[in-house]
């Protein structure tokens, strides 16, 4: 953001139905800079993406093409292989969120960013987004920390 030439995030943070994605993986993006976004966009407006490649889940060492370049996991991050550069995320949506909350982003922000928010912006949030009578089933039921207790995918638990 420049005073003389503020850029994309002024004007996106104008136009009422732009939305922003953000990574919350705590390695892309700094917890002060997603607070902000946050507050810049409110909880309406903001996505939450995971940012993960196909690395997600896979131990230390996993090495893997991503777009013709070698990467692999270390230290928990995706990088390219020989380089510091981040490749992706290794992560899931789920820690994303967790991440968010612990970063002291309003509980119901974060869930919105990663569950209504979305399917609003891909026009289906009739179908999922939400818990509702004739909506698909897809949800997690946990405790207070957010430790996951049960998984259910269009109504099972898996």
């Amino acid at each position: 953001i420049n005073h003389r030439n503020p850029g994309v995030i002024p004007a996106a943070v104008e136009c009422p139905h732009v939305r922003a994605e953000i990574i919350c993986d705590g390695l892309h993006i700094h917890p002060a800079a997603i607070r902000l976004a946050f507050s810049m966009f409110g909880g309406e407006r903001m996505i939450i993406v995971s940012d993960s490649g196909r690395c997600a889940g896979q131990p230390e060492g996993y090495q893997f093409d991503l777009g013709g370049q070698m990467a692999e996991i270390r230290g928990g991050v995706a990088k390219l292989v020989g380089s510091e550069t981040i490749a992706c995320s290794a992560t899931n949506l789920w820690q994303c969120l967790v991440n968010t909350i612990s970063f002291g982003v309003k509980e119901e922000d974060v869930v919105r960013a990663c569950t209504y928010n979305p399917a609003c912006a891909l026009g289906v949030q009739t179908e999922v987004g939400s818990i509702a009578p004739g909506k698909i089933a897809d949800f997690i039921v946990c405790s207070p920390d957010y430790t996951k207790k049960r998984v259910f995918l269009a109504g099972k638990q898996i």
